[in-house]
């Protein structure tokens, strides 16, 4: 049912959409840009469709329980739908108002049962339920915005025309993301990159940030120097913040900086996991490094803004002093999670290459809130092909899910993510899915197409995800080589995991320090073992990024509200139930754009970058377009991984 706050809101969200669409309406007339007949027509439509909305609920009539009445009004309550859709076709939004109005009554002595649907197709300023986590492209590198295919599955974005500092893509998908700042547009072709693909070190030569507009296809970058940016060329866009925010300022240097470190932490830093302490402090565990031998410490803090390393700046715990058998250097990895034995101590899992054969293997760590006291178990797994790394653990259904890395031989040819399970936290684990992801060393454009790294997973209290790190070797990717982390799905039916087709979702700021001086630190890929922290509506994520050096830090994602199905009764005589559901990603989605009128005008672009008469027209026709998002299908019994066999020794370690 409508209540009065949820029309004022959708009426503030129909008014905020319009003033969008006739601001980028009117940019477009300010440079000079013909052809847009069809856009003013809309622009009028528009207008008396925002009048009627307004007119419907101005003299509003509600129910004693707060529901709007629909029989007063001239229009119908489908005629009103069907303009909130048109409205909605227009300006590329989801708002809706329920005109379902549930009237209870207490004086009948009959039960009845009324069941109202409500779907929900975008949070809108009111919103209901809990939040969850729902990856989206920081990276479009095609039009299908798919970055599981191929390319050559894939349409590339290509550059169609120009004019001053404005790119037109007349393939650039309407992706409502490019409505945030922060995008940077970057040529992939080989010939704009300074090395020949493929390559996990070349660099692409021409790149700046620009501001998308995703309903003329058009980038306005910040550059006016477009020489180098021809017509045809290919580009892909990527925006490291679509996901998360970094806690705190961290445009400088990140929480755990080894600017000016004592020894122990002297060389690098790797994150841990994250929990919160009963005096209400953020503890936020990590490795330190001195030369190739890692400890822990920890670091502390009220707001999330200002740090405090912990135990007077020394390490609280080590290999050695711990007495932990065929090891001399520890890593930590994966999250924190409370012991549920009633001593109030906590767990997370650690690795370590043993000296005996350099094989990893993986223990759990135990410890109290205030980390000065510490245990350890028997390795969990039986050792195999050169051992493990990375990974984390999580109780799914009374069951305890190992999520690794296998090492299957020496080479960056030989790593793989898999998946095992035990009844007990301290195994042995025993492997339920494998290869679920292979880098193959190929370049198929894929974010993993070299290499897979460290993996982890996570629940939100909605669904349950997986991540893993990802290095590919073409330029067209749009990654250059770049570790960044992409997604996994979880299906809680059958257990199955399987690539998320947004992936990847989490990206470094790799070429801001290209063109602005802000993350510096964290300008050349991602690294670490990715650990996870929820407390209320808040996903706090661990990891490492590097610029020269792998120094820790902690991301805040961003999260999607509203997303459960919830079903409420009351216990009159009238039985009223309501259920509301919310669009979530599938592992298969179709998605139309249809105009909203058939008009056959066709908008041109004339570029005005000469005085004489002749002139080139490039054609806008609008179209509708299927794009179709499909899930890479999961492989096993591929005995090929991928592993570096100095990942214990070297920086290759912060995978």
């Amino acid at each position: 049912m409508a209540t009065s706050t949820q029309i004022s809101n959708y009426l503030a969200s129909i008014y905020e959409a319009q003033s969008i669409y006739m601001d980028k309406l009117v940019k477009k007339e300010k440079h000079g840009f013909k052809g847009i007949t069809r856009e003013r027509m809309l622009a009028t439509l528009l207008e008396m469709y925002v009048d009627i909305m307004t007119s419907y609920f101005s003299n509003a009539e509600y129910t004693d329980g707060g529901c709007f009445i629909t029989t007063y009004n001239f229009f119908t309550k489908e005629q009103i739908e069907d303009i909130m859709l048109r409205i909605n076709l227009i300006c590329d939004t989801f708002y809706f108002v329920d005109l379902e109005c549930l009237a209870t009554t207490s004086t009948t002595s009959t039960s009845t049962s009324t069941t109202t649907t409500s779907t929900t197709l975008a949070p809108t300023t009111t919103t209901i339920g809990n939040c969850s986590f729902i990856p989206d492209l920081s990276l479009v590198r095609n039009e299908e915005l798919n970055n599981s295919l191929s390319l050559a599955s894939s349409t590339k974005l290509a550059i169609t025309n120009k004019l001053g500092q404005y790119l037109l893509v007349d393939n650039l998908p309407s992706y409502d993301k490019f409505d945030t700042s922060g995008w940077v547009a970057m040529l992939c072709d080989t010939d704009k990159t300074n090395t020949g693909d493929p390559s996990t070190s070349g660099d692409y030569l021409y790149k700046d940030f620009c501001s998308v507009d995703r309903v003329s296809k058009i980038l306005d970058l910040d550059t006016t120097d477009l020489t180098d940016w021809e017509i045809g060329d290919n580009l892909v866009l990527y925006n490291p913040f679509v996901n998360y925010t970094f806690v705190g300022n961290q445009t400088s240097g990140p929480i755990i900086n080894i600017s000016g470190a004592p020894s122990w932490r002297s060389t690098q830093t790797a994150n841990g996991g994250m929990f919160r302490h009963s005096d209400g402090r953020f503890i936020f565990m990590f490795t330190g490094y001195q030369s190739s031998t890692g400890r822990v410490g920890y670091a502390y803090s009220n707001d999330m803004t200002t740090w405090t390393i912990g135990n007077g700046d020394s390490y609280v715990f080590d290999a050695v002093s711990a007495a932990i058998p065929d090891c001399t250097s520890i890593n930590l990895c994966g999250s924190v999670y409370p012991l549920n034995d009633g001593t109030g101590r906590y767990w997370c899992p650690f690795f370590y290459a043993k000296t005996s054969n350099g094989h990893g293997a993986h223990r759990i760590l135990y410890f109290d809130e205030d980390l000065t006291t510490f245990t350890y178990s028997n390795t969990i797994m039986v050792d195999r092909e050169l051992g493990f790394a990375g990974g984390n653990i999580m109780e799914i259904d009374g069951e305890y899910h190992f999520i690794y890395m296998l090492i299957a031989n020496l080479g960056v040819t030989y790593r793989s993510i898999n998946v095992a399970k035990s009844s007990v936290l301290e195994g042995p684990y025993v492997d339920y899915q494998t290869d679920i992801v292979v880098g193959n060393g190929s370049n198929d454009g894929v974010s993993w197409s070299n290499a897979v790294d460290a993996p982890a997973m996570f629940d939100d209290g909605i669904n349950i995800w997986g991540v893993f790190g990802a290095t590919a070797r073409y330029s067209q990717s749009g990654t250059k080589g770049n570790r960044v982390y992409s997604f996994l799905n979880f299906n809680k039916g059958t257990e199955v995991w399987s690539v998320n087709t947004k992936s990847p979702a989490i990206i470094n700021p790799f070429y801001y320090q290209d063109i602005t001086t802000d993350y510096a630190w964290a300008g050349d890929h991602c690294g670490g073992y990715p650990a996870f922290f929820m407390e209320d509506n808040d996903i706090y994520m661990s990891m490492t990024m590097k610029g020269s050096i792998y120094q820790a830090t902690i991301i805040k994602l961003d999260l999607t509200c509203g997303l459960t199905t919830t079903t409420t009764s009351t216990s009159t005589t009238t039985l009223s139930s309501t259920t509301s559901t919310t669009l979530t990603p599938t592992t298969s989605t179709t998605s139309t754009t249809t105009t909203l009128v058939p008009i056959t005008t066709t908008t041109t672009l004339l570029p005005t970058t000469s005085t004489t008469t002749s002139t080139t027209t490039t054609t806008l026709v609008p179209t509708t377009t299927t794009t179709t998002t499909t899930t890479l299908a999961t492989t096993t019994g591929v005995e090929s991984y991928l592993y570096d066999e100095t990942y214990l020794y070297d920086e290759t370690i912060l995978i």
